[in-house]
């Protein structure tokens, strides 16, 4: 049920005979030949299923000939994922055929806790830092910083490390003095996997002048 000059899919390799005849009637036969080829089995490969935030993946291809990945990744060079992604993979065969794989890269990043409070406490003129503690997020240690000068400078004042109760994610800075000034805080989260951190927003607290008129 082949119609002349309309194409068509072929389900399977076979010989097609075509008869034409002309205007005097006089006819021939002709025998062709198609070949149905296989789709190529093309797999896609990643150096790493998992890996920290800001270290390199390679991906490859396997089972055709030649690779074209999508997201700008080109095959067996090495580059650094921002974030999870899934990366999809066309090979194409010697016979000009083409199959398409795909593998997901995860990319662990370090969960950013924030400060929740930063207050003035009147016993002993201490400032309490309080901040959440997320489950589930990979979590070591918290590291409490404290703006030490003008030009920005954070210095440690104490780390947490994480044991799942409310003391991991509490401090009294007893070195501060908030009947005297407004103090500045930052929070870094560490990471248990792969030890890196990710940083607050700067938390204020707020030092008010009071002047009594006469």
């Amino acid at each position: 049920n082949v119609a002349n000059s309309q194409a068509f899919k072929p389900s399977q390799s076979g010989i097609y005979v075509v008869t034409g005849t002309n205007n005097n009637n006089w006819s021939d036969t002709l025998h062709v030949s198609v070949i149905i080829n296989s789709l190529p089995t093309v797999t896609a490969k990643s150096s790493e299923s998992e890996l920290c935030l800001n270290k390199e993946v390679t991906l490859s291809g396997s089972g055709a000939t030649t690779y074209v990945w999508d997201k700008n990744v080109i095959n067996s060079v090495a580059f650094i994922p921002e974030s999870t992604t899934t990366y999809s993979v066309t090979g194409t065969d010697a016979n000009g055929c083409k199959a398409t794989a795909s593998t997901m890269v995860k990319v662990l990043k370090p969960y950013s806790e924030q400060l929740s409070l930063a207050t003035y406490n009147e016993k002993g003129n201490a400032i309490s830092i309080i901040w959440p503690y997320t489950k589930g997020q990979r979590t070591a240690k918290y590291e409490l910083q404290r703006l030490s000068d003008s030009l920005g400078t954070y210095q440690p004042i104490v780390t947490k490390y994480v044991n799942n109760d409310k003391d991991s994610s509490f401090y009294v800075d007893k070195d501060a003095n908030g009947a005297q000034q407004a103090y500045s805080y930052k929070l870094l989260t560490y990471d248990s996997t792969c030890n890196n951190f990710a940083v607050s927003q700067i938390h204020k607290t707020i030092h008010l002048n009071c002047v009594q008129s006469s």
